[in-house]
């Protein structure tokens, strides 16, 4: 969630001007300062892309693309929190303290932290690291620059809108709290059950190896994780597989697909994954 704010922040330095123009060099050395390494082919089709002459690459419309408008859901959602910090803190103009804004931010609760990926630590130096230069030099925050800040986080969760409602949901969860006790009611909650269905037929589609079908490819990995070879999962090897396909999702939301999918053996949960990948298939 930090990683455009970072981009944003190396590009600054290494051109003062508001051509949004930089040499090639330049551009690739900010990309592997943030840990964006790419290959030699993909270096060349991003520059042959947003080239302005042979030296120098218009980073300005690549951040443009990297980085879209937020939708209108999600703009409302975001505006919600700022709204809900206002009112919370009783502020009379149409701004928040950036101060407010971090000391309402419960960092063990993010997402991430819950699921054991990242560190309170971890999670705080991200958000703080997104949020970097939000404020003006009295601390303020207007809605604009809130909206503004949160594109990049935005980015973050290309493939699944309610991942970044639940982030927003449980790291100000006091703010929540006064609406809908910060839970997502059943409707939204398919909604974000069918976001990570959508997400994980993407991944599998990028992982596709030469000739064969999508089917083939993610059942491969599930019978990877299938070690007893008994044509089902429980919830454990279930997100091992998915998260090896890069399909990340907090554990309650995990658990909600995987229940969604998954048959009831006595005191068993079992998953059984050709039938799954069928149906995953015939829908996204």
């Amino acid at each position: 969630i930090a990683t455009i704010r970072k981009l944003q922040m190396g590009f600054s330095k290494v051109h003062t001007k508001s051509t949004g123009i930089v040499a090639n060099e330049e551009f690739l050395s900010v990309l592997m300062k943030n840990s964006l390494f790419l290959s030699k082919i993909e270096s060349s089709n991003i520059i042959k892309t947003y080239k302005v002459d042979e030296l120098n690459i218009n980073y300005a419309k690549f951040m443009e693309q990297l980085c879209p408008k937020l939708s209108s859901e999600r703009e409302e959602k975001i505006q919600q929190l700022f709204d809900l910090i206002r009112e919370n803190t009783k502020q009379t103009e149409n701004i928040i303290f950036y101060r407010d804004l971090m000391s309402l931010c419960d960092f063990k609760n993010h997402p991430s932290v819950q699921s054991g990926q990242f560190s309170e630590v971890y999670a705080r130096d991200l958000i703080q690291t997104a949020f970097n230069g939000i404020q003006n030099d009295k601390d303020e925050i207007t809605s604009t620059q809130f909206l503004k800040y949160f594109q990049g986080i935005s980015c973050g969760y290309p493939y699944n809108q309610q991942a970044l409602f639940r982030f927003l949901q449980d790291c100000w969860h006091k703010m929540f709290k006064y609406v809908n006790n910060g839970n997502f009611n059943v409707e939204e909650a398919n909604k974000y059950v069918e976001q990570i269905e959508a997400m994980l037929a993407e991944k599998t589609r990028q992982k596709i190896k030469g000739m064969e079908s999508e089917n083939t490819t993610l059942l491969r990995q599930f019978k990877f994780f299938d070690t007893e070879s008994l044509e089902y999962l429980n919830y454990a090897q279930f997100v091992r597989t998915l998260e090896s396909f890069g399909v990340l999702a907090p554990e309650k939301e995990m658990t909600m697909l995987f229940d969604k999918w998954c048959n009831v053996d006595g005191d068993k949960k079992k998953l059984f994954y050709r039938p799954f990948i069928t149906k995953l298939f015939q829908k996204y």
